[in-house]
C-alpha cells in the first residue's frame, strides 16, 4: 500500500481467472493430522524407497537414545 492507495482500494486484490484452455483436475484429499507419527509405509508411500530402511533408521536412533519424534 501506498501513500497514494484510496481508501477503497486497501487490502482489495485482483481474482485471478482459470486461463483457457487449462485441463481441470480434482486434488487428493489431505487427511487431517492425527498428532501421532507416520509408519514406515506412509514414509515410503510418500518419498518412495525401501520401508525397511526407514524401520533400520528408526531402530538405530532410538538405539542410540536418540528419539526419533524429537525435530532436530
Amino acid at each position: 500500500m501506498t501513500k497514494n492507495d484510496s481508501e477503497g482500494e486497501r487490502g482489495s486484490q485482483p481474482t485471478p481467472s482459470v486461463p483457457e484452455g487449462l485441463p481441470q483436475r480434482t486434488l487428493p484429499g489431505v487427511p487431517a493430522p492425527s498428532g501421532t507419527g507416520m509408519s514406515a509405509g506412509q514414509v515410503t508411500g510418500l518419498l518412495g524407497g525401501d520401508a525397511s530402511m526407514t524401520e533400520a533408521n528408526l531402530a538405530l536412533e532410538t538405539g542410540e537414545g536418540v528419539d526419533p519424534t524429537a525435530e532436530s
